[in-house]
């Protein structure tokens, strides 16, 4: 007994190396959020590089028998299938944004591993996520003047996941039940989560709620493996659901049935890519919920709400290595439907742990980046080491540092490459300099950086009006198409470029597109209305009337055209 307590307080950091890394990491995410407002564009990549770095720099120092656990072992290997299609992706950014997916859920089940450990370790920890919970979500709340917040959290729903997130961390301090200041905060989080105007939040607290019920109901059931497996549709099917966004914020039946029909629809065209490219995967990369090698006709349905970071990794990776993690999703559940059994109390610290980091999870399943989150729980492992008295630390680590070196040798190249290339592009930005074609198809550019590219250049030419940048900003939104067929931002302003070289069939093709992809875009209805006008044709003027009830803005241009 005395053997397995002093396995399990093994600290996986030195104090001075938590120290240093708990300061990077906050300093680093203040950083990125101050200049990005969450949106990080190319320099995705560069992010991408320093959580591998990261994950890098701590994998040594964890204890070396953590990685006789099934679960780990089986993502260790399912992260070796990501790097078949890390050099195949049509980007090699998402290639990247996959691994680092992995990374966050092999984090998450490490953290959770120390988590549920011994008490005195488990104390450590909850301090330390106290405090950077604490300090993080402050400074979101601060960012928030006023809600919602720019960047990535421009959509209400992100920032309510993420506050709603938080709410369970909060009671994961040493003697919550006694401290009134989990409640103080919690109120705070989910005012801000009802101040953003959206439900995503509280659609993700009710959804562990259940999935909480779920779990301490598991123990009367004698077949836990039977549960697993139901437990894991049911999150399947809750995908299904989640893609819902009706127009405004009514309630569409329709609106539901045709999210579903394309959630749906995506997940038979990705099982079906997976296959055909078995066993490496196909290769699409992040981002890009559309297959070019099983696309057939025309698709419909709300696509931008698809975006699903989880399942488009298991899709690009191939069918194979999903099934592999799929099954150590599956054993994970069945330790924890165990483990989370033995207690009753929903606030309890064991609970509350497992409760805190399925709602973060679930905020992964649905449409929220999880990597905030997962800094969150670091820097919460980094600050309790900080303040923790006595730290031990095993000796040999050389064993899980061979697979680490592997990783690194493979992607390092692939970051010197795209931290290269994205220099030349932000010199030939701000040098006001016609852009090389080379550049434009480089493989370490991705959709987002080749359509703000596109932007600025077209920002260039209505300051200079030379035709040049104006060529130059057309080529660089069809390369974003080729990238991302269903970027309809790219497409609306190759619509908009059209009509400013006097080509109007192609702009009235491109606006269609770009309303088929996303029929709630003003801008783009209005633009094909007026050209449909000017044609004579009776949609036109539909279209204009339609525009103007989502952007009531657009009246005042509206009446000049149809008193035309």
């Amino acid at each position: 007994m005395q053997k397995k307590e002093d396995i399990i307080t093994d600290i996986i950091i030195p104090r001075n190396l938590a120290v240093f890394l708990s300061l990077l990491l906050i300093l680093g995410l203040f950083v990125i959020a101050l200049r990005y407002g969450g949106v990080l564009r190319e320099d995705q990549v560069l992010f991408s590089g320093v959580i591998f770095l990261i994950f890098g720099v701590s994998l040594p120092f964890i204890p070396s028998y953590l990685f006789k656990d099934k679960f780990v072992f089986l993502i260790l290997l399912f992260l070796f299938f990501s790097f078949f299609s890390l050099y195949k992706a049509p980007d090699v950014r998402s290639g990247l944004l996959d691994i680092v997916l992995i990374l966050d859920f092999l984090f998450l089940y490490i953290i959770a591993k120390f988590l549920s450990a011994e008490r005195k370790i488990r104390e450590l920890l909850n301090m330390g996520i106290a405090i950077s919970a604490v300090i993080l979500v402050l400074f979101f709340l601060y960012l928030s003047k006023p809600l919602p917040m720019k960047g990535n959290f421009a959509n209400p729903s992100h920032f309510s996941i993420f506050l709603s997130s938080c709410v369970p961390l909060l009671f994961l301090s040493r003697n919550s039940g006694k401290s009134i200041l989990p409640w103080i905060l919690s109120f705070v989080l989910l005012t801000g989560v009802f101040l953003s105007g959206a439900w995503g939040g509280i659609t993700s607290l009710f959804i562990s709620l259940i999935i909480y019920i779920f779990i301490n109901r598991s123990r009367l059931m004698k077949k836990r493996w039977a549960y697993s497996i139901l437990f894991i549709l049911f999150l399947m099917s809750l995908s299904l659901f989640s893609v819902y966004r009706g127009i405004g914020s009514s309630f569409s039946l329709k609106g539901l049935i045709s999210s579903i029909s394309s959630r749906l629809e995506m997940w038979w065209y990705g099982i079906k890519c997976s296959f055909k490219y078995f066993p490496s995967g196909s290769g699409i990369g992040s981002f890009k919920w559309f297959f070019p090698s099983c696309y057939k006709g025309n698709m419909k349905g709300e696509f931008p709400a698809l975006h699903n970071e989880f399942l488009e990794a298991f899709f690009t990776m191939g069918i194979f290595p999903f099934f592999i993690l799929l099954f150590g999703i599956v054993s994970l559940f069945r330790d924890y439907i165990s483990f989370s059994s033995s207690r009753k109390i929903l606030l309890g610290t064991r609970t509350s742990a497992f409760f805190g980091l399925l709602t973060i999870a679930l905020s992964s399943f649905f449409d929220f980046p999880i990597h905030l989150p997962v800094i969150l729980l670091l820097s919460a492992i980094f600050l309790g080491t900080f303040r923790a008295e006595r730290i031990i630390v095993k000796k040999n680590f050389w064993k899980s540092g061979i697979f680490l070196t592997i990783l690194l040798i493979l992607s390092f190249p692939a970051f010197i490459s795209a931290w290269m290339d994205y220099r030349r592009l932000n010199k030939s930005i701000n040098e006001k300099m016609e852009i090389d074609m080379d550049l434009i198809y480089s493989r370490f550019l991705d959709s987002s950086s080749i359509e703000r590219a596109g932007e600025l250049y077209y920002r260039i030419y209505k300051e200079t009006e030379d035709e040049n940048f104006l060529y130059n900003s057309f080529i660089l939104f069809e390369r974003c198409v080729e990238l991302n067929r269903m970027n309809y931002r790219c497409l609306y302003n190759l619509g908009v470029i059209s009509i400013e070289m006097g080509d109007t069939e192609s702009a009235k093709n491109y606006l269609k597109k770009s309303i088929l992809i996303n029929p709630l875009n003003p801008l783009a209805r209005f633009l094909f209305g007026a050209i449909l006008l000017k044609e004579g044709d009776e949609d036109g003027e539909k279209n204009i009337l339609e525009a103007v009830r989502m952007a009531p803005e657009l009246l005042k241009e509206a009446e000049k055209l149809l008193d035309r």
